[in-house]
């Protein structure tokens, strides 16, 4: 079996996505979203969260010196990913997302009700790491749900599906195979093969390793997305919108999506996601070329199926990301013209585009327009015409690839 050798980088997965949650001393309590959590000990019992100095979390953490990790299930799923994309210095995110806030031990970081296992820890060592603090902590309680009890006192904590983070996606867990110790506990049973003769045809199982499940918004109870792995056999009838920046493409994607009944991605979010920064935040720190090689390998790993993908202005510039999303649909140009997006835009740096020193804006467009005419399906010319307009116009123009 060849490997490939790629260059240092974080790719122990899949891990926990857990909700952190904590609170200042003032009783503002806020929630965020980690990957960057696991086990450092077990007796005494200790663990760890790492957190990016900028994260609103990180002052109130390092100032009360408590925080809990709340485990996270797939009904939980669209509220963990919005804590990890939205900032708590503007809204309450337990409001936001109809979570309960209960307090156990700590004095100021309250649990996650709906959680079912949360875990109260105390921090005993702050490490500075790089791009991210390690709070070490040691746990001084675990609550767990008692509806996930049997009789017998055993907790269950597969009856909850717990989710995981693999990579930028969240996963279901998939099918039991085996307690700790199995490989050992009895002989293997021998297994028997048949041979091969013109009279069988021995067919291959697909194994399908993680679980379907529907992410849905907790206020409306609207489906948002549906993931299934057995759709990555046939993942060829997405929709990808392409454009300049101010195009419109996530507003225009959410409209399609709705009117067509599909689900719908936003591969800027998914950036913000992965990296828990803005875009202008990456662009700042890593610089341009460093951006775009996120960019290129976020949308070179996207994985749906029936859904309107809205895209970022520079992700032409990635030849994986461009050749993986021509690959799994039709790539729609949303043509718009110049005079119109002097007319949009407003800050571009504050708005995360990809533009080089130097460059002006009818720099990037003249440079960018031959590109997305280059990997275009369809092109949709927007001048004159509203939303509504664009929208029906996709849809004449993809009538019958949309039914498939």
């Amino acid at each position: 079996m060849a490997k490939q050798k790629w260059k240092p980088g974080n790719m122990v997965y899949p891990l926990p996505a857990v909700l952190v949650s904590c609170g200042d001393k003032e009783g503002h309590a806020n929630l965020m979203t980690a990957a960057w959590t696991g086990t450092i000990c077990s007796d005494p019992p200790m663990v760890y969260v790492s957190i990016r100095k900028e994260r609103y979390s990180h002052a109130m953490i390092q100032e009360t010196g408590e925080y809990v990790i709340n485990l996270t299930t797939e009904d939980l799923a669209w509220a963990t990913d919005f804590c990890g994309v939205r900032s708590g210095r503007h809204l309450d995110k337990f409001k936001e997302m109809q979570l309960t806030p209960v307090f156990g031990e700590l004095e100021y970081a309250p649990m996650v009700e709906e959680s079912p296992v949360s875990i109260e820890c105390k921090v005993t060592q702050v490490m500075e790491l790089g791009t991210h603090d390690m709070f070490m902590a040691e746990v001084v309680a675990v609550h767990v749900d008692e509806k996930y009890m049997d009789e017998k006192g055993t907790f269950h904590l597969e009856q909850a599906k717990p989710l995981v983070y693999s990579h930028g996606q969240y996963y279901g867990m998939g099918r039991h195979i085996g307690g700790f110790g199995y490989a050992v506990r009895k002989k293997p049973v021998k297994k028997s093969v048949r041979k091969k003769d013109k009279r069988y045809k021995i067919k291959e199982d697909i194994q399908i390793a993680m679980s379907s499940f529907v992410l849905r918004n907790p206020v409306s109870n609207d489906k948002i997305i549906k993931y299934d792995r057995k759709d990555e056999l046939f993942m060829n009838n997405n929709i990808i919108l392409i454009g300049m920046p101010g195009a419109g493409k996530s507003t225009v994607g959410v409209v399609l999506a709705k009117a067509i009944g599909y689900d719908f991605i936003d591969s800027d979010l998914l950036i913000q996601s992965e990296t828990g920064k803005c875009l202008f935040e990456i662009i700042n720190e890593k610089g341009i070329d460093g951006f775009l090689d996120i960019e290129n390998r976020v949308n070179a790993h996207i994985e749906t199926n029936h859904t309107v993908i809205a895209t970022g202005g520079s992700v032409i510039y990635g030849e994986e990301a461009m050749e993986h999303l021509k690959s799994i649909g039709k790539v729609i140009y949303l043509k718009v013209t110049y005079e119109s997006l002097e007319k949009r835009l407003g800050n571009l740096l504050k708005r995360g585009v990809a533009i080089r020193s130097g460059n002006t804006l009818m720099d990037l467009y003249n440079e960018r327009v031959p590109l997305y005419e280059k990997y275009a399906d369809y092109i949709i010319d927007e001048h004159n015409r509203d939303i509504r307009e664009v929208v029906e116009m996709i849809q004449e123009t993809l009538k019958g690839y949309m039914n498939k």
